[in-house]
Order: structure tokens, then C-alpha cells, then sequence
């Protein structure tokens, strides 16, 4: 009796799919971070669910597409891609074949990493250097672009390109740093050094490194969330000159906020660019500024203000403090046995702060309260072996509170380093 090999379409499908998905399954990961791969972590591939609905009388129909949909992450579910399943025609033969972009089945449900990793195909190490001859100065809201130092010259840093020096349209910069960036990471400030001159710039990809025009001392320390606005300290006119915090747009140029006096050097600024804080150089007298004037918040430096301007953070009296802008909950930051502490940086809604101290960068939030953040990466499973004295840059917060940036010591070679909690 012969056996008939007959294999439906949609058990043929079914067949290649199956293989599609070692496939895919295989490429899922960098060859940097494979290891989600060899333990069986990385996430599935969504599998196409057209069928052979078209089977009445006649053959079945072909089946859908076998495009996959996009792969699922950890946050929310991947859409699936599936074709229309076919539909038998009155003569009784097999129905059309589903549609390339027919509506599909839902994606993969997302993935467990390794410890120690995380991301859409666990790609992302909890805690990474950013390379030799780097140093973190700040992060972008999103988290996903640091700036800083590389060598000896003002740059900038995601997970594609890595360290990328800054570079002018007609002219090589030689050195300088980059300090502010906006939200998205498409604007950079600092300062600069130019064959045609020395002082704060701004940076964007369309135009390159443009110096702001504020002397050769002046620096660009933050941005705005879009990048429309910064703020930073340049000589004032006295001689000798001391430090006059400055505002920049594009509508009105450089503006020298007077009212704040000599000796201000701004730190940070709020999303809208209209909350500036920083302190008095020699005078250690934390100050914060609007349109309506300057305030004296005490002694000691404001690193930082919240996005949304309400939370400022800095240093006073060998103590890290948080100063509510529109109520209560202001002073110096009871740290348990830390000493010398700063904080340095806050989420957009305040509710995270991190900072230095003598025994190393600390985290706090209302619910766990302060925590060591070599600890909290400890407990993520981050590898930080190897590494010593870690700062936080001021600023080295992403909005969310959940990437952190700064320098440090690997090898004794000193370099930035990323951590993501």
C-alpha cells in the first residue's frame, strides 16, 4: 500500500517557521552580549498564526505571510505579523492566499535576562565602562546619550557609536568638555577650545560645535529640555572679572543675569529653561533663579534642579541637602553614617536623588530610603569588579531615575562608566 507524503500548506508552514525561529532566535543578541542566547533567555520570535482556514470542498488556501512580527519586550507585548488566513472560492480549489500585511496574532510576552543584563534582547550590561580615556560629565532625560570627555576633547556617547569627539564644520576643536545636554541628546554644551577661539559652545549635528561668544572662561554647564536654551558662567566686565551666570537662546543671544551678582556660576536648569541654580564662587551660597529674581537658598553649591523645577539638590556644610522649591521637605539630607556627602543629580519629579559621599555614590527615594548604589548593582547582579572610587557627575541622572553616570578608576586607568538599574 503506498503511503501518501502529503503535507498540508499550513504543516509546511508550520515546519518553516519552526526553523525561521532558531534562526531568528540566534541573531537576537550582539555578538557582545550573546549570552542570552546560549542560556535560553533571549526573547521568542512572535510566530505568524495564518492558517489554512480556507479548507471547504476544494484544497486548503495558501497561507498567510510568514513575516514575523516584532519581536516582544520586556515592557509590552511585540504586535504580531500575520497574513489573512485564505478563503475557499465556489469551484470548490484552493482559497487566495492571506495578505503580507494582514492583522496578526499577538507578539512574544517579553523576555527574563541573565542577570546582570537587561533590554529588548538583553543586550544592555546593568553596569559598563564607557571606554579608556573617558569621563562622564552628564546624561540626556532619556537615558540613552552620555556626555563628557574623550582624550583631551568634548564628546558624546551612546550604545551605537560609543565615545564620538565633537567636531566644528570648518575648524578641529582640540580640547574642551561637553556638560549640558537636552533631553533627547541632540544638543550639547560645554566649552571648547578652536583655532578661532575659546569659550562655552553649543553642539547639534547640523551645525557642530558653535562657540556662544561668551570669553574664553566661560562655560556651558546645562540645557534646556529642547535644547533652545543654556545657561552657564562667564568673566563679567570688573577687573579683576569674576564669574556672571549667563542665559543663551537663539532669539535674544547671550544675556548676563546680572541680578544674580558677581561671582554666580550656574549648575543646572529646569526643563523650560526658566529655574536656574548653581552657587557663589568663594562664598559657597547656594542660589536659585527666575524672571522674577534671584533667592538664596544657604550655604553651600545647587548641583542640580528637577525637570519639572521643583526639587533642588546640591551641598552644604559637609552635607548633601534637597530644597522644595514650592513647599516643604527642604534641608540637609540625614545619611545615616555617611559623611562628606553631596547630592549631585534628581529624577524629573524629584522623587530619586543621587550624590557622593566618602564612602561612595549613595541613591535615595522616599521608599527604600539611602542606599549604596555599588549595593542596589550588586543586588541586579552588575558586574563591577575591578572598579574603584566611583563619582557621580553632577547631573548624572536620567529623568526616570533609572540610569546613572559618572567616572571612576578600572585597572587604575581612570573612565566613565554607565549603570542601569
Amino acid at each position: 500500500m503506498a503511503v501518501s507524503t502529503k503535507i498540508s500548506k499550513s504543516g509546511l508552514w508550520l515546519l518553516l517557521g519552526v526553523f525561521g525561529l532558531v534562526g531568528a532566535q540566534s541573531a537576537a543578541c550582539s555578538s557582545a552580549f550573546h549570552s542570552c542566547y546560549e542560556t535560553h533567555t533571549c526573547p521568542p520570535k512572535p510566530h505568524d498564526e495564518a492558517g489554512a482556514a480556507g479548507e471547504e470542498s476544494g484544497g486548503a488556501g495558501a497561507s498567510g505571510s510568514d513575516r514575523a512580527g516584532a519581536g516582544g519586550v520586556p515592557e509590552e507585548p511585540g504586535a504580531g505579523g500575520t497574513g489573512d488566513a485564505g478563503a475557499p472560492n465556489a469551484a470548490g480549489e484552493g482559497g487566495a492566499g492571506g495578505s503580507d500585511d494582514g492583522p496578526g496574532g499577538s507578539g512574544g510576552s517579553g523576555v527574563v535576562c541573565t542577570t546582570g543584563f537587561l533590554g529588548p534582547h538583553c543586550e544592555l550590561p546593568r553596569f559598563a565602562s564607557l571606554g579608556a580615556s573617558t569621563s562622564a560629565q552628564g546624561i540626556s532625560a532619556n537615558g540613552k546619550v552620555v556626555v563628557g570627555v574623550l582624550g583631551k576633547a568634548p564628546a558624546r556617547w551612546t550604545v551605537e557609536t560609543g565615545f564620538q569627539k565633537l567636531q566644528a564644520l570648518a575648524e578641529p576643536v582640540d580640547q574642551g568638555a561637553a556638560v549640558g545636554v537636552s533631553a533627547d541628546g541632540s544638543v550639547v554644551s560645554g566649552n571648547a577650545s578652536l583655532a578661532s577661539g575659546v569659550g562655552a559652545f553649543r553642539w547639534n549635528a547640523t551645525e557642530g560645535v558653535v562657540l556662544l561668544g561668551t570669553g574664553a572662561s566661560s562655560r556651558a554647564n546645562a540645557v534646556s529640555s529642547n535644547g533652545a536654551i543654556i545657561v552657564g558662567d562667564m568673566d563679567g566686565p570688573e577687573s579683576p572679572s569674576q564669574k556672571h551666570a549667563f542665559r543663551w537662546t537663539v532669539a535674544t543671544g547671550v544675556k548676563d543675569l546680572i541680578s544674580l551678582g558677581a561671582g554666580a556660576q550656574v549648575n543646572g536648569v529646569n526643563a523650560e529653561g526658566t529655574l536656574l541654580v548653581g552657587g557663589y564662587s568663594g562664598l559657597y551660597d547656594a542660589f536659585l533663579w527666575t524672571n522674577l529674581g534671584a533667592t538664596r537658598i544657604g550655604p553651600g553649591t545647587a548641583f542640580a534642579v528637577s525637570a519639572d523645577g521643583n526639587t533642588v539638590v546640591g551641598w552644604t556644610n559637609d552635607s548633601g541637602f534637597r530644597y522644595n522649591v514650592t513647599g516643604s521637605g527642604s534641608g540637609a539630607f540625614l545619611l545615616g553614617s555617611l559623611t562628606g556627602t553631596q547630592a549631585k543629580a534628581v529624577s524629573a519629579d524629584g522623587k530619586v536623588i543621587v550624590g557622593d559621599s566618602t564612602q561612595g555614590i549613595w541613591i535615595w527615594d522616599a521608599t527604600n530610603g539611602v542606599r549604596m548604589l555599588i549595593d542596589v548593582l550588586s543586588s541586579l547582579g552588575a558586574n563591577t569588579t575591578g572598579w574603584t572610587s566611583l563619582s557621580i557627575a553632577a547631573g548624572g541622572l536620567s529623568a526616570n531615575g533609572l540610569v546613572i553616570t559618572g567616572d571612576g578608576y578600572l585597572a587604575d586607568a581612570y573612565q566613565g562608566w554607565i549603570a542601569r538599574l
